[in-house]
């Protein structure tokens, strides 16, 4: 350096970006297989760069996973139900030009299901009296549909067993999903007996 020049003057950032927290994200399910859910946002700021990089991963990929954070970054998990927890550990992390980063923080990402199973059945069945001590009815066309649960068992009936004497009776349906979401239908059955009484006589003949 020249006699009698100004020293220069080199300013080390070493100070780390500020990454808030972020709360956990729960998604509803959009249907029987994976859902892709948006990362949200983060909210991070520097005293030094304008322009932070928010890096992210899935935790258990290692520093192997990261990628930055952008408008498109997303996640596809698994439903989580009671018997089956499928929650996504997602880790943040923001660095500056200057190679400063911030602690990770880290949320939790669910995929849950609020959604009622749908029971299609008919509205009434009406059946011929077959015997004195009760007709059995079998309910034609129920079946059972949910966003979330490729396939269903066929609804629970109350009362259990169908089989009813002359009358109107009620017959509800019920069908749970793996999460607990639940619906019933009603059917009613009407039992009807329009058979005119017959008579045996001496030798054993109907008549």
């Amino acid at each position: 350096r020249a006699k009698g020049a100004a020293a220069e003057v080199v300013r080390v950032d070493k100070v780390a970006p500020e990454l808030a927290p972020v709360a956990d994200v729960v998604a509803e399910c959009t249907g029987s297989g994976l859902t892709d859910v948006d990362l949200p946002d983060a909210e991070v700021s520097d005293d030094r760069d304008p322009n932070p990089v928010v890096n992210w991963r899935e935790s258990q990929l290692g520093n192997l996973g990261w990628e930055i954070l952008d408008g498109d970054s997303s996640i596809a998990l698994a439903l989580t139900t009671p018997l089956s927890d499928n929650k996504q550990l997602v880790e943040y992390q923001a660095w500056d030009k200057g190679l400063n980063h911030s602690p990770i923080v880290d949320f939790l990402v669910t995929v849950e299901d609020t959604t009622d199973p749908v029971i299609t059945a008919p509205a009434q069945v009406s059946k011929e009296a077959t015997s004195s001590g009760g007709t059995p009815v079998t309910i034609p066309g129920v079946g059972v549909t949910d966003l979330c649960t490729a396939v269903m068992p066929a609804p629970t009936t109350t009362p259990a067993i169908l089989k009813f004497p002359v009358g109107t009776h009620t017959v509800t349906l019920t069908s749970t999903d793996p999460s607990g979401n639940s619906t019933s239908s009603d059917v009613t059955v009407i039992i009807t007996d329009t058979t005119g009484p017959s008579f045996v006589d001496f030798n054993g003949t109907i008549v």
